[in-house]
Parts: structure tokens; C-alpha cells; sequence
């Protein structure tokens, strides 16, 4: 059986990546500026199983619950930011 067929099989059951038991959970506040920049970045985060969207919603009042993958495609967002030549805009 195809992948495919067997998502198709039930419409209603979720496909997406789950952590496993043994992935750890790291909460983390992200606020203020730093919040507004990653938000600004999140074009970058494409193809990170719903981090994108997962920031995007996120509004900086409790810790955000991220795990390593997440964490990794963050630092990997940074890394693009320092790379680019922008200047940011203070308002």
C-alpha cells in the first residue's frame, strides 16, 4: 500500500510529523524585537513541518514549546539573517 493511498483511506486522520516519546520538549520566550524579526524571517522556515506557521500564530505572552529540529531550523534562520545585507528599520 502507497503512502498516499493510506492517507487517503481515512481523510480525517493527521499525517503530519509527531514527536517521538523520548524527543525532548524546550520552552522558550521569545519577545519584543527578536520575536518581530523572526516573524519577519519565517519565509525561511518553508519546509520545517509547520514552524512557520507555528511562529507566525505565536504572540510572545508564554514560552513557545520548540524541539530540536525546531531549534535547529531557527538557528539556521539566523544564520541567514546575519548573512544578508538588510539594515533594519526602526518603527
Amino acid at each position: 500500500m502507497l503512502i498516499n493511498e493510506r492517507a487517503n483511506s481515512h481523510p480525517l486522520k493527521d499525517t503530519t510529523m509527531k514527536p517521538g516519546s523520548r524527543d525532548q520538549r524546550h520552552q522558550i520566550l521569545i519577545c519584543g524585537d527578536e520575536l518581530r524579526e523572526l516573524k519577519r524571517r519565517t519565509y525561511s522556515m518553508v519546509e520545517a513541518f509547520g514552524l512557520d506557521t507555528k511562529i507566525e500564530k505565536y504572540q510572545g505572552k508564554r514560552p513557545i514549546t520548540l524541539y530540536r529540529w525546531d531549534l535547529e531550523c531557527l538557528l539556521d534562520v539566523i544564520d541567514i539573517a546575519l548573512g544578508d545585507d538588510y539594515q533594519p528599520t526602526l518603527s
